[in-house]
């Protein structure tokens, strides 16, 4: 970068401070329909809305992070967001220490959970 005019152009470097090691998460909750079939591929069954995701997980400095989110909470007079959920950790040298899926709904309530999930990997 170049700065300046005639003998007072000066020269300025600049570094980019870009870590390609940020992980990022990604969580689908279905329906489940078709989980007995004999097909190959198996269908996994329809996005399943309301679906909600907490995980927690410790960052580089050993502090215990945990976020939230839910798949789908849009309605039909908004835009339409993805089938899924996106989720940025940033740059960790560990696992997720726990994920925790949920569907509540009027009749029961149905949660999952995994512990030490490595991201990247496909549960």
């Amino acid at each position: 970068l170049m700065a300046g005019d005639g003998p007072q152009t000066k020269v300025h470097a600049l570094k980019n401070n870009y870590f390609n090691d940020a992980f990022f998460f990604k969580a689908l909750g279905t329906t489940g329909v078709g989980e007995n079939a004999n097909e190959n591929p198996k269908p996994y069954g329809a996005s399943l809305p309301g679906t909600i995701f907490k995980f927690s997980w410790a960052d580089l400095d050993n502090k215990e992070r945990t976020q939230i989110g839910v798949q789908n909470p849009t309605s039909g007079h908004f835009a339409l967001g993805l089938p899924y959920i996106f989720f940025g950790l940033g740059r960790t040298n560990s696992y997720i220490e726990k994920f925790e899926c949920g569907f509540w709904n009027t009749k029961a309530k149905r949660t999952k959970e995994w512990l030490r999930v490595i991201p990247n990997a496909q549960v």
